[in-house]
């Protein structure tokens, strides 16, 4: 099963990469492949969680704020892989 159909069949659309001044991502090119840094919970352009778990998030919220963040890096590893993320190894 690729990751595009595991993606598809739980339901994750991976968003388009933030441009400043909305996010502070970056990645980085070595010699081991990409590094993606930086990614924070935004969605649709305004980030929807802001705080520490257990302070001013839930544990469930913390959750979500995750899957965002990791939705967001993997469409910005899409965009720099040339719009697939099939050649995607490891995580």
């Amino acid at each position: 099963m690729s990751l595009d159909h595991t993606l598809e069949t739980l339901f994750i659309t991976l968003p388009e990469p933030l441009t400043a001044p909305e996010g502070t991502a970056a990645v980085l090119a070595t010699d081991s492949g990409l590094t993606v840094l930086g990614q924070l919970p935004y969605s649709e352009g305004r980030l929807v969680y802001k705080g520490r778990v257990g302070v001013e998030l839930t544990a469930d919220q913390g959750r979500l704020a995750v899957q965002t963040a990791m939705a967001q890096a993997m469409g910005t590893l899409r965009h720099h892989l040339g719009g697939s993320i099939k050649t995607i190894k490891a995580v």
